[in-house]
């Protein structure tokens, strides 16, 4: 594995949150050192954020959609088997 590859396993297993206290440590002073980095990583997280309200907001449709589909019986198979 090359610098880069390892940089970006770095950077993912940062922003997922699987690093241990040390490791998390060691990475935040090489944000600290390096403007470019950070804001790469910045950039990252934010867009994590947009697209987890973005999930949020579908996984509210949906659980709408099914509530109103069951109050209208559209899951009954009319007793039919």
């Amino acid at each position: 594995m090359n610098q880069e590859d390892l940089l970006d396993r770095q950077i993912e297993n940062y922003i997922h949150e699987r690093m241990d206290d040390n490791e998390r440590v060691t990475f935040e002073k090489s944000l600290k050192e390096n403007p470019e980095l950070l804001k790469q990583v910045t950039d990252l997280l934010s867009l994590k954020g947009l697209y987890s309200k973005e999930l949020f907001a579908l996984k509210k449709l949906l659980d709408s959609a099914e509530t109103n589909l069951k109050e209208d019986n559209f899951f009954d198979d009319g007793g039919e088997n």
